[in-house]
């Protein structure tokens, strides 16, 4: 079964919380949430849920040439069917905090431990590069910038965005659907800015479930 897209969506908020609806379909599920908090208070995000489950941070980043805010990307492997919601919280709430859901399906069954972190300044693009494990995989990218809204580059498809993102610092998010599958190896994402400024972002791969030679059905990332 081949890695495939499921359902996409957001939510924001500038309290404590966000709690927003997501609805996972299918078999061999994989839940990815995007948050980027504009706070610059460290570890400011203290946990992520879906139908009450806790997700797993598979990777965060605290963006030093990005006002010191924070981006992170939460895991959930076999999450609930049907349409639950998806709850970020945190101790501060003096700044916007955005997240962007995404699933999958036809992924291994093991958290994805393949990542990547970007943050620059005075660029117009962001790239992030990891280096996939199995022929197969994908790749997702969050991404911002206070530059106005990005679009996709290298290798990317547009995702989601945050629906208030029309010229401030919310969530866009891309993968590697229009490129097509990838195969193991050096592999990159790239988000452009739609002007030269600062930007971060983080990126995570995960790859289908594989068939180990020589033993009993397997899923590996």
């Amino acid at each position: 079964m081949a890695i495939a897209r499921d359902t996409q969506s957001e939510g924001n908020s500038g309290g404590t919380s966000i709690t927003f609806a997501h609805t996972c379909n299918g078999t061999e599920r994989l839940l990815l949430v995007y948050v980027a908090d504009q706070d610059s208070t460290a570890d400011n995000v203290t946990g992520v849920t879906y139908d009450g489950v806790a997700m797993t941070k598979i990777v965060s980043l605290r963006a030093a040439n990005l006002y010191n805010r924070g981006f992170s990307m939460w895991g959930l492997v076999a999450p609930s069917t049907g349409t639950n919601n998806i709850v970020v919280t945190r101790t501060n709430s003096a700044n916007n905090v955005n997240a962007l859901g995404m699933s999958y399906t036809g992924v291994s069954q093991i958290m994805p431990t393949i990542f990547d972190t970007s943050d620059e300044d005075g660029v117009i693009a962001l790239t992030c590069n990891v280096t996939i494990a199995n022929d197969g995989s994908w790749a997702v990218m969050g991404a911002t910038s206070p530059s106005g809204v990005p679009s996709a580059g290298t290798n990317a498809t547009y995702l989601i965005k945050d629906p208030d993102y029309s010229g401030g610092e919310n969530a866009y998010a891309v993968d590697n659907s229009g490129y097509g599958v990838i195969s193991a190896g050096a592999f990159s994402l790239q988000v452009n800015s739609a002007s030269s400024g600062k930007m971060a972002g983080v990126m995570v791969a995960f790859s289908p479930p594989v068939i180990a030679v020589g033993k009993s059905f397997s899923q590996i990332i």
